[in-house]
């Protein structure tokens, strides 16, 4: 008999208005062995899971809003049941950060709902909202920028006895941080190419008390690749799902070599 193998993709980005945009990713194959036997590349033939998801976004100075749909197709035939990803069925952010400059109060918000979905392990619905003020002082030298933030987290539950006792547990969390820094500048030339050379030191502290997180379910959480930047994060996890407890300060140092005619960076040592 014959047998009939297919794939198919589709991919849509529009723009609406000037604040309204949306997107589509949908990928498929007719059965699990397609990418194995038929595929034309070494990403293909490892991929494991198949997007399928939609987007409408709303941005403008001060807000941005998500709604998503997201889920995938497994075509890894190794992969248990309760390490499939979770679909988001559906997920909703709202995002605020108020402009108003240095030496003034910065308000700022992130929070989410959504919903997760999947045949086997825990599932149910999280809201994460995170709010936070912080005064920004900057001048041609300095910066100082104390920040305070409430995290408040809650869940909704179901097949909890897989782990999770609770069906209902929250979490509650302050986060105080303290980014500082200076900026120091000098001229210099190399083979008759002007530059300006910065000494650039930075202190951040994190202060997070520590909240016993256990009973928590485990739906989107991670840890993120190691890179400078992410030494400054309030968060040493990626999700919403778990926030490292801190009492910890980070001291760094830059240096970067400008091109004197217009600016651009050539090149850049951090420790």
């Amino acid at each position: 008999t014959e047998t009939y193998r297919a794939a198919g993709k589709y991919r849509h980005d529009q723009t609406f208005s000037d604040h309204w945009g949306g997107d589509m990713d949908l990928q498929w194959v007719s059965d699990k062995d397609y990418l194995v036997d038929l595929g034309d590349s070494i990403a293909a033939t490892s991929t494991t899971h198949l997007p399928r998801s939609g987007q409408l976004a709303y941005n403008d100075n001060i807000w941005r809003f998500t709604a998503r749909t997201s889920s995938y197709q497994t075509v890894d035939k190794s992969i248990d049941a309760l390490f499939l990803p979770y679909s988001l069925l559906p997920q909703f952010t709202l995002a605020a950060a108020v402009p108003t400059g240095t030496n003034r109060l910065h308000y700022a918000l992130s929070s989410e709902w959504v919903n997760f979905d999947r045949n086997a392990g825990v599932t149910g619905q999280r809201l994460d909202i995170n709010p936070s003020v912080s005064l920004p002082w900057r001048n041609s030298y300095a910066f100082v920028t104390p920040k305070a933030g409430y995290r408040y987290t809650a869940y909704n539950l179901t097949d909890t006895t897989l782990g999770t006792p609770d069906e209902t547990p929250e979490r509650r969390l302050p986060i105080y941080s303290l980014d500082s820094g200076l900026l120091f500048e000098r001229e210099g030339a190399w083979r008759d190419h002007a530059y300006i050379q910065t000494l650039e030191p930075r202190l951040y502290y994190l202060h997070i008390p520590y909240e016993n997180q256990d009973g928590l379910p485990n739906f989107d959480t991670g840890i993120p690749d190691f890179s400078f930047y992410n030494l400054f994060r309030e968060n040493r996890f990626v999700g919403a799902d778990r926030v490292g407890d801190a009492d910890q300060a980070t001291v760094a140092i830059s240096t970067r070599f400008l091109d004197a005619s217009n600016g651009v960076e050539q090149v850049r040592f951090s420790l």
